[in-house]
């Protein structure tokens, strides 16, 4: 992995070319479920 180069909003994830910043863990469980709602599209 490359450096996403957001360190002011870390800690980060990049997901399919989106960074999401300042995670918690009720984020990504967020982010998890988006996902899944689109691949259900």
């Amino acid at each position: 992995m490359t450096c996403s180069g957001a360190c002011g909003l870390a800690p980060v994830a990049l997901v399919d070319g989106k960074v999401y910043g300042r995670l918690a863990p009720a984020n990504v469980k967020n982010i998890v479920n988006e996902y899944r709602e689109m691949d259900k599209q």
